[in-house]
């Protein structure tokens, strides 16, 4: 029978670690697309070994208009349309119907799908913020852009008040105003 220490020094769990992967982030790829005789620009950054890429879709005038950050199969995405969203990369097989129909060889019978969650899951955006606030390779200038855009979906308590307080003048009236009407509940 194999003692407890052998069977934990046997299992190799898997773990992120944000701070270590935007570090490790290098840029693999830039790639240049006409859509609708527009340019659209997209900017590849990966570190390989945690599974981790993050993509930057640009416009005219180089204004994002899509992020996605895609950690061991989460996503943490925003786009114009719809703003901030999460969810998880699920992965089919493909019928051998549809491989006839699509032309694909039997070598390619998995099909990724972005499932999006209903509601932003904090989890999942806070690693992919971790992820590219340790980023050394991504630049200044264009994280400042993606924390503002992934700072859509957070709630305003969280963007401004902390464990030692509010932060500014108006999350100090926001903590008043919510405990006041609070209070009236309460009663």
């Amino acid at each position: 029978m194999e003692s407890p220490k052998a069977a934990s020094e046997r299992i190799n769990p898997i773990y992120l670690d944000p701070a270590k992967v935007g570090a490790a982030l290098v840029e693999v790829g830039i790639d240049y697309q006409e859509i609708d005789s527009r340019e659209i620009q997209t900017r590849w950054f990966r570190d390989a070994s945690s599974e981790t890429d993050v993509f930057v879709w640009f416009g005219q005038n180089r204004q994002i208009i899509k992020q996605q950050v895609s950690m061991m199969g989460l996503i943490a995405e925003w786009n114009i349309v719809e703003g901030v969203r999460t969810g998880m990369i699920l992965e089919s097989e493909i019928s051998a119907r549809d491989l006839q129909m699509s032309g694909l060889t039997p070598d390619n019978t998995a099909s990724e799908v972005i499932h999006f969650d209903s509601s932003v899951q904090q989890r999942t955006l806070s690693m992919a913020i971790s992820i590219i606030k340790s980023s050394k390779t991504i630049g200044q200038d264009l994280v400042q852009m993606l924390l503002k855009n992934f700072g859509q979906a957070i709630p305003f308590e969280k963007k401004f008040i902390d464990e030692d307080g509010p932060k500014s003048l108006l999350a100090q009236l926001w903590l008043r105003a919510k405990t006041a009407i609070l209070s009236c509940f309460k009663k």
